[in-house]
């Protein structure tokens, strides 16, 4: 296996984050009204870059988030 570079480590830590910050805002009273929405699109994005990475042979558990 083959490490992250930096440029995928700040991709996943940005996917994550955004995984994050939807999961929180859909629970809110003011929520957006696309708040679903964007949040299965973020978990695909997610999950897409992810595989590719294993796919490709990238330790993804190297202490990247």
């Amino acid at each position: 296996m083959t490490k992250l570079t930096p440029a995928d480590r700040a991709h996943l830590a940005f996917l994550s984050r955004r995984v994050d910050l939807l999961e929180g805002e859909r629970y809110r009273l003011d929520s957006h009204p696309n708040v679903e929405r964007d949040l299965w699109s973020a978990r695909r994005e997610f999950k897409q870059f992810v595989t590719k990475l294993a796919k490709d042979g990238k330790d993804i558990f190297d202490g990247a988030l």
